[in-house]
């Protein structure tokens, strides 16, 4: 275990995913991924990427 982690006396922890999902379209069906590449401070990709609406219905455009 290493704890010298940014100047603080923290201990490094490491974890494992053993499965990961998204939601390309919001409300529907998951998706399993194989593998997926991630970016520090960034969503996973095409997660709820699109959803459906009733044309009737209003919504938040600023979303």
């Amino acid at each position: 275990m290493t704890w010298l982690r940014l100047g603080a006396m923290v201990p490094d922890m490491t974890g494992r995913v053993e499965k990961i999902y998204r939601y390309p379209v919001k409300g529907l069906s998951a998706e399993a991924l194989d593998s997926v590449a991630l970016a520090e401070g960034q969503a996973l990709p095409n997660d709820r990427r699109f959803a459906l609406a009733l044309g009737s219905t209003p919504y938040d455009q600023a979303k």
